[in-house]
């Protein structure tokens, strides 16, 4: 787990965060299916940003996003084309990365922050 100065960590998996998850921006190599998106909320996270996992039957691959945005907590899904699952540190290290679906209005300062610089 990697913590950055703007207190946005970058991490593998949602389903291992610490209490250092609590009110900072997450960007992890998880699917983005409702279940990541329950871990990342019980972690207490204020946004976090998941892979598509290539979207799948029924969008189960972006499942979180709905879910996460009716928690009020901002959430966004990465395109599979653009970084690898399971590996956090991907679409940090990659000149850009294409987003799904994202509410990232409701996030703070830092996760706007971060994909003005890295995404957009």
């Amino acid at each position: 787990m990697v913590i950055t100065n703007e207190q946005i960590l970058i991490v593998d998996t949602v389903t291992k965060l610490g209490p250092e998850a609590a009110g900072n921006v997450v960007i992890a190599g998880s699917h983005g299916g409702v279940y990541a998106g329950f871990e990342a909320a019980r972690a207490g996270v204020r946004g976090v940003i998941l892979h598509d996992a290539g979207v799948g039957l029924d969008d189960a691959g972006i499942g979180s996003l709905s879910y996460l945005e009716d928690l009020g907590i901002a959430a966004a899904a990465i395109d599979s084309a653009t970084a690898i699952i399971g590996n956090g540190d991907s679409p940090v290290s990659r000149r850009w990365i294409a987003l799904w679906r994202c509410a990232l209005h409701l996030a703070a300062p830092a996760m706007s922050r971060y994909t003005r610089k890295r995404v957009f």
